[in-house]
């Protein structure tokens, strides 16, 4: 059960209420890295010591889901292609893996914060971008933690592993023809 602070459940109880989503969202180009914080709201806010501009960046998320089985969980954002900022980020490097923080935030009348909690925390898994001719978006799926649990790392011993590292060793040039099976540890 989630933990919600009881200014929000006394919000909830009222006949109306005024929520939203904030996003945080990291990329790096290079040496540089670079944190958004976006907004689906009408005004801005302060979260967290952070400040949301509603700038019309953030189209719309996706809904998270639950399930008690074991499962790697995913959300989409779709975001905004008319800044050339997010162009600039997701054409200049790979943004896979990035962090990711989604909230859900809730605003009183007066259009003061009143609270809010994160529901979904994970890693840029893939993004596309689209054009039509009345709309340029970004999608981004993000996914938990878990969604790397079964990468392998490391190196694979064939020619284009090695020419990723040294483009001019052709060392491994014939290694798939060579030997077949390998038993380590065995005379």
């Amino acid at each position: 059960m989630r933990n919600i602070p009881a200014s929000i459940v006394a919000e909830l109880s009222k006949d109306r209420f005024k929520s939203g989503h904030i996003v945080d969202i990291t990329f790096t180009n290079g040496s540089a890295t670079n944190t958004y914080y976006l907004s689906d709201l009408s005004q801005s806010i302060t979260y967290n010591t952070q400040n949301y501009s509603p700038s019309g960046n953030l189209l719309g998320i996706g809904s998270p889901s639950e399930s008690s089985d074991v499962r790697v969980g995913e959300i989409s954002i779709t975001l905004s292609a008319v800044n050339q900022a997010f162009l600039t980020m997701f054409l200049g490097a790979n943004q896979i893996g990035q962090p990711v923080v989604i909230s859900r935030v809730y605003i009183d009348d007066n259009g003061a914060l009143i609270g809010g909690f994160p529901i979904y925390s994970g890693n840029i898994s893939t993004y596309a971008l689209s054009e039509s001719d009345n709309r340029s978006v970004v999608q981004v799926s993000v996914s938990s933690h878990w969604a790397d649990f079964e990468r392998v790392a490391g190196r694979r011993t064939n020619n284009n592993d090695q020419h990723r590292y040294f483009p001019s060793d052709d060392g491994f040039e014939f290694a798939s023809s060579t030997v077949k099976d390998i038993k380590w540890g065995r005379e």
